[in-house]
C-alpha cells in the first residue's frame, strides 16, 4: 500500500476509483503476513496462491494483448503503452509477468506471503516507474496545455480556486499553478452558472453546450485545449 500510495500521489491523474482493485489483494496479503501462525495455515496459502494465479493470468493476457496489438487505439485507455517500441513494451510486459511469477514460487517454495507481499510491491514499483516514462512520452498534449495555461493566467482570479466539472487531472493544478475543486454534481455547476460569473470554472466542450443554454450571459470561453481525446473550456466572465 506504500507503494501503491506514494507512486499515485506522483501523478498527476488520481481517482479514488484507482485503489479499489488493490484493497482485497493487499487487505489479504498484510493480514496473513503480520500474523506468524496464520500466515502457515494451508487456507490461507491456498487463497493468496488462488490471488496470485489470477493474477498472473491476467497480467499474462494483457501483456500478450500489449505486444501483438497491431496498431494503437485512438481514445483507448492504453493507447499510450501501444504507440511504445517494443523493446519498452516488452519491458513493461516482462516486469508485469514475471513479478506475479515469482510471488507465487515464493508463496509455495516458502510458505511466506511476506515474500510474495515483497515481490508483488516492487512489481507495482516497477510498473509505475516504466509506464509513466512510456506514458509521458506519448503525451505530445503537454506543450498545448502549457499555451493554454499562458494564455488564460492572466485572466484568472489570483488565488482563488477553479470549480471543475465533472473532473480534471491535476496536470490543471500544476500548469495554471491554481486549486482545482472538483464538483460531480450537476445541480451545483447549474445554479453556479446561472449566477452572474465569478471565478471560473472548468469543464468539458460538451458540458458547456448542455448548460449554455441556462448559463448567465456574463460567462464565456476565456479558453480551451485538447487533452488526449477530451476537449476542455475554461469558463470565467468577460474582461
Amino acid at each position: 500500500m506504500a507503494v501503491f500510495l506514494l507512486l499515485l500521489g506522483l501523478s498527476v491523474q488520481q481517482r479514488a476509483r484507482y485503489m479499489l482493485p488493490v484493497y482485497p489483494l493487499f487487505a489479504l496479503f498484510v493480514a496473513a503476513s503480520v500474523t506468524a501462525a496464520a500466515s502457515r495455515a494451508r487456507s490461507l496459502l491456498r487463497i493468496h496462491a488462488t490471488i496470485l494465479v489470477v493474477v498472473f493470468a491476467t497480467a499474462s493476457t494483457v501483456g500478450a494483448w500489449l505486444l501483438l496489438a497491431p496498431r494503437p487505439i485512438a481514445g483507448a485507455s492504453m493507447s499510450a503503452f501501444l504507440s511504445a517500441t517494443p523493446w519498452e513494451r516488452a519491458s513493461l510486459v516482462g516486469v508485469v509477468i514475471a513479478g506475479p511469477a515469482i510471488a507465487l514460487w515464493a508463496l509455495l517454495a516458502h510458505r511466506s506471503p511476506s515474500r510474495a507481499l515483497a515481490w508483488i510491491a516492487g512489481t507495482l514499483a516497477l510498473v509505475f516507474l516504466l509506464g509513466t516514462g512510456i506514458y509521458s512520452a506519448s503525451q505530445p498534449s503537454s506543450n498545448s496545455i502549457r499555451a493554454f495555461a499562458n494564455h488564460v493566467r492572466g485572466s484568472l482570479e489570483r488565488d482563488a480556486p477553479i470549480m471543475a466539472f465533472p473532473d480534471a487531472g491535476l496536470i490543471f493544478d500544476l500548469y495554471l499553478d491554481r486549486s482545482i475543486v472538483e464538483v460531480p454534481r450537476r445541480d451545483r455547476v447549474a445554479r453556479r452558472l446561472e449566477s452572474p460569473a465569478a471565478g471560473e470554472v472548468l469543464m468539458r466542450v460538451g458540458d458547456w453546450a448542455y448548460f449554455r443554454r441556462s448559463a448567465h450571459p456574463s460567462w464565456c470561453s476565456i479558453g480551451d485545449v485538447e487533452l488526449e481525446s477530451r476537449s476542455y473550456v475554461l469558463l470565467g466572465s468577460y474582461r
